[in-house]
């Protein structure tokens, strides 16, 4: 009998042992699965966010992209800008370039044959220079101190606003352009320019083939026209 009472003993004891391990390991378990989804949800804001930046990258790349492609696209030369907008464009990335000496080169992809020479000869190069050489004496030339030219890549009054009085007189394949530089705070009259442009025969794209510069600033003279030009290195 009394064996008998000490195995009902022990078996209530393993019994009782039993039951508190199983609530153990299910405890443990039900710990162990709340961490396991507290991670998969931290996961999930994880990706969540990654995702959103990588989102928001996506977006400012299309914006970035797109501001470049339109001003690609109002870069001359151009056979789709009509002459003031060819001028207004040369103007801009002259004063704002979008990489070093691409106003220079600009200008110098939108001359004709007469005027290019003219501007490889006024910093001395010699025939047959590329406009990749043309382009950094042309612009230590004209952003030299005390030039009259050095307004145009904004080294001297930056603020100017480009302004066209006069409706552009065109001949068909040649055209001219009056354009004058006023100041964008006080609106004095810095500089008048006549702009005289033709239309390339490859492309018909409107490219610069002489330019009149008068100067109504008081440290400069007065330009005398296109021959001021070739004086710039002088």
């Amino acid at each position: 009998m009394k064996r008998s009472h000490q195995a009902a003993a022990l078996n209530l004891f393993l019994s009782l042992r039993m039951t508190s391990v199983s609530g153990f390991i299910a405890a443990q378990k039900g710990t162990d699965s709340g961490l396991i989804l507290m991670q998969m949800g931290e996961d999930d804001d994880r990706l969540s966010m990654k995702g959103l930046e990588l989102e928001q990258f996506r977006r400012r790349k299309d914006v970035v992209e797109r501001k470049a492609l339109q001003n690609q696209w109002r870069r001359p030369p151009n056979p789709f800008l009509d002459p003031v907008e060819v001028v207004s464009g040369l103007l801009e990335e002259l004063r704002n370039p979008s990489s070093q000496y691409s106003g220079i080169t600009a200008l110098l992809e939108t001359s004709n044959e007469s005027w290019h020479d003219m501007l490889r000869r006024s910093v001395g190069a010699p025939k047959g220079a590329t406009n990749a050489q043309l382009a950094p004496p042309l612009d230590a030339a004209l952003g030299r101190p005390n030039n009259q030219f050095a307004i145009l890549l904004g080294v001297e009054n930056k603020n100017y606003q480009p302004t066209f009085p006069t409706d552009p007189l065109d001949y068909g394949d040649t055209c001219w352009v009056e354009c004058r530089l006023r100041g964008a705070i006080d609106d004095e009259l810095l500089v008048a320019m006549g702009w005289s442009l033709e239309k390339r025969s490859s492309d018909c794209a409107w490219v610069v083939s002489a330019l009149d510069w008068q100067d109504f600033r008081e440290p400069y003279r007065p330009g005398i026209g296109r021959e001021e030009w070739e004086r710039i290195c002088g």
